[in-house]
């Protein structure tokens, strides 16, 4: 079909109409109009094209024709490029389900992101928050508490910006503490909230995430283990909305490994064999070699990457956010670490052995037994978890 132009009378300088090949009608709004980056949309029928321009009597604002739209907002209106207008639509659609709006959203996020008092990380705070301690007179024995809470903190979380953490990221980074006590997991609580506390006086970050942990031992101990369908599902859904993660996912429920461990797995470290944990990355400091399990190795494959440097590449809030964000796309409730719990139950269930299990866990066989030996399990389960394969 030849293009038909102007097929729309008293059409602006700028917009033309023409029939395309899908038997159909294409609006440009070229840069004369734009002001910028000509732009494109295609309808079924002329009327369709018409209403888009002119308006069809008042129109809801959602709707508005791109003629008012110019005439409100100017040639501003069309500064979007392709990215950046995805982009929007993408935060609008989330920011509904919540009932905000794109102006609240950005006002909430450059006050969080960017506090009065400079935005620093979790190792920078530390180390402020003990010259401060030292400087106020504490005893020695309170100072060399808080500093070697301090560190293991900031073992894992140093280099976090204070601002991006929050209660739901600090819960699952405690949850990942499984080879201590609840006694000195409700210490690390308590000096988190000391941590933020101080920083959040200081202007450092403009809200505690940790004012609400817990912080007594009091809780049980019990842990939560997945099924071979809930598994399947998450799996399934990341493929969908955040492919980016099934690495990871796979590695932390077919090989065990802690979320600081996974973020800090170079290709390097994985073998055909055995995904070798360095000692440097370990909770324990130990190194180990944990077997790549047939479901882990097609797992592995599914998705073709350059094999170098960080198997995932996310910080550790990054990777909660991406989790959380899958969960609430796809309606899965994800338990505090039950990813490795799983495995640590189905390894030890399939091997009968609480030391190689300990050993693959980086944990000792008293925690393997106190955790997994009384977990209620389907034999289904037992044999199934290590065959979901992709």
């Amino acid at each position: 079909m030849g293009a038909k132009k102007q097929v729309i009378a008293d059409l602006p300088s700028g917009v033309g109409v023409y029939g395309d090949s899908k038997k159909g009608w294409r609006v440009r709004l070229g840069s004369r109009f734009t002001g910028g980056l000509p732009q494109r949309k295609r309808f079924d029928t002329l009327q369709e094209a018409r209403e888009w321009i002119f308006g069809q009597g008042q129109k809801e604002a959602s709707k508005m024709p791109v003629l008012a739209m110019k005439k409100e907002a100017g040639e501003s209106a069309f500064a979007l490029n392709a990215s950046q207008l995805q982009e929007a639509i993408n935060a609008f659609k989330r920011l509904s389900a919540v009932e905000l709006g794109l102006t609240e959203a950005v006002s909430y996020a450059i006050s969080h992101l960017r506090p009065a008092g400079g935005s620093i990380t979790l190792a920078e705070a530390s180390k402020k928050v003990l010259e401060i301690k030292k400087q106020q007179g504490i005893s020695e024995k309170h100072l060399k508490g808080l500093t070697s809470i301090f560190d293991r903190i900031s073992d894992d979380l140093g280099k976090e910006k204070l601002s991006a953490f929050s209660r739901e990221s600090l819960e699952a980074w405690l949850a990942e503490q499984d080879d201590i006590t609840l006694a000195t997991k409700a210490s690390y609580a308590r000096h988190v909230h000391i941590l933020f506390a101080e920083a959040l006086e200081r202007g450092w970050c403009v809200i505690n995430p940790a004012q609400k942990l817990t912080r007594n031992s009091s809780t049980d101990g019990d842990i939560a283990v997945w099924g071979v369908k809930q598994m399947a599902e998450l799996l399934e859904a990341a493929k969908t909305h955040e492919p980016h993660l099934i690495t990871g996912l796979a590695i932390k429920a077919f090989a065990g490994l802690r979320t600081s461990e996974l973020l800090r797995l170079d290709w390097a470290q994985v073998g055909d064999k055995k995904i070798q944990v360095l000692g440097k990355n370990a909770k324990t400091r130990r190194s180990r070699g944990i077997e790549i399990q047939e479901n882990l190795r097609q797992w592995l494959d599914y998705k073709p990457v350059d094999r170098t440097g960080l198997v995932v590449g996310l910080s550790e809030n990054g990777w909660h956010d991406a989790v959380q964000r899958l969960c609430e796309t796809a309606k899965i409730s994800m338990p505090s670490n039950v990813l490795r719990h799983s495995f640590g139950t189905y390894h030890y269930y399939k091997t009968k052995s609480e030391t190689l299990t300990a050993y693959e866990l980086g944990n000792s066989p008293g925690v393997v037994l106190a955790h997994y030996r009384a977990v209620a399990v389907k034999d289904a389960d037992v044999t199934g978890w290590f065959e979901i394969t992709p």
